[in-house]
């Protein structure tokens, strides 16, 4: 038998129940204390503030202007689209000849000349023996001081550089683009000749040729990216002044010396180089018969032409009706 055990005297406190529950009673919760009523109307302190428009101007209100219903930040107080105008023309007059002098001034330099030639120009340069070979047809690589070509033509690489050229071509005819749509037709041509009308021998001095070619043709290209529109990615991301830089001290390495040469052969350069073997110079009077003349004058000729684009371009960009307008308002807001 079981020991008995004493229970406490009085009532017994009523058991929890095994689940709470869910929806307690509405006693459970006390009512809110020193609140007050809450009327209808007090809805109108979570309505937004009325809206009296743009902050008008003290003239034609006075002291009495109804303040602006949301708070204005400092650059909107501040941001003049007129200012910014007529900093975007004053650049777009001094940056690109303010570059080209720059860089011709480096070029008389020789420490200048060769971190020219180290950080900018010989990437250019050997871009423009890659360019060159894929037109004809040609595997190659850009690599420091030396472009690997191979030996015969491949289908494959000609349809890898026609691809992208095609797709451009959609894209400007999409666009509507006139310059655009001459553009993709003039580089597939130009590809169309190189592959299937040039010889193997021709093929070879062409993206020979193609090496100082590029940094004329390139470092044009990278230059006139100055010019790029206001939404693009070049400005908006200011792109455009690290490609200016490039652009223009590849374009016055290659042009100044093939310049000088007209009158100072001694600025060609023969010889030989140790992972390349003979230089490019000496490839195209050795190998594949050029004579020094012809030679000097190509490269000339097509800087020559490379610069008369580059004027045509930023005569076009630069002078406008308004543009001294907005040059002599930035100048006299700076002064």
């Amino acid at each position: 038998m079981a020991p008995s055990v004493d229970k406490p005297a009085g009532p017994q406190p009523p058991l929890p129940p095994a689940y709470p529950d869910p929806f307690p009673p509405p006693q459970a919760f006390p009512p809110p204390q020193n609140q007050g009523t809450f009327a209808p109307q007090d809805l109108d302190r979570f309505a937004p503030p009325p809206y009296y428009g743009p902050p008008a101007s003290p003239q034609d209100d006075g002291p009495f202007a109804p303040p602006a219903a949301f708070p204005v930040s400092d650059e909107a107080l501040f941001h003049d689209p007129g200012s910014e105008k007529a900093l975007e023309d004053t650049l777009r007059l001094i940056a690109i000849p303010a570059a080209l002098l720059g860089a011709w001034l480096l070029m008389h330099t020789s420490s200048g000349r060769s971190l020219g030639r180290i950080f900018f120009s010989m990437w250019v340069h050997e871009l423009g023996h890659s360019v060159a070979a894929w037109f004809c047809g040609f595997h190659a690589v850009p690599l420091p001081w030396f472009t690997p070509v191979a030996d015969n033509r491949s289908i494959i690489n000609t349809a890898m550089l026609a691809a992208p050229l095609v797709y451009f071509g959609h894209r400007a005819w999409n666009a509507k683009s006139r310059p655009l749509i001459a553009a993709a037709g003039a580089l597939l041509l130009l590809q169309l000749v190189c592959t299937f009308v040039l010889s193997i021998p021709s093929a070879r001095a062409f993206f020979i040729f193609g090496g100082d070619a590029g940094c004329l043709v390139f470092g044009t290209a990278l230059i006139l990216t100055f010019f790029a529109p206001a939404e693009s990615k070049l400005r908006r991301h200011h792109l455009r002044w690290g490609f200016l830089v490039i652009g223009a001290v590849s374009f016055m390495d290659v042009f100044e010396g093939w310049w000088a040469a007209r009158h100072d052969s001694d600025r060609i350069a023969y010889g030989t180089h140790e992972l390349a073997g003979l230089s490019d110079a000496s490839k195209l009077t050795e190998t594949f018969g050029w004579t020094e003349s012809q030679m000097v004058r190509a490269y000339v000729v097509l800087g020559v032409v490379c610069l008369l684009v580059m004027a045509a371009v930023y005569a076009r960009a630069v002078w406008k009706p308004e543009w001294l307008r907005s040059v002599r308002r930035a100048l006299g807001k700076g002064a």
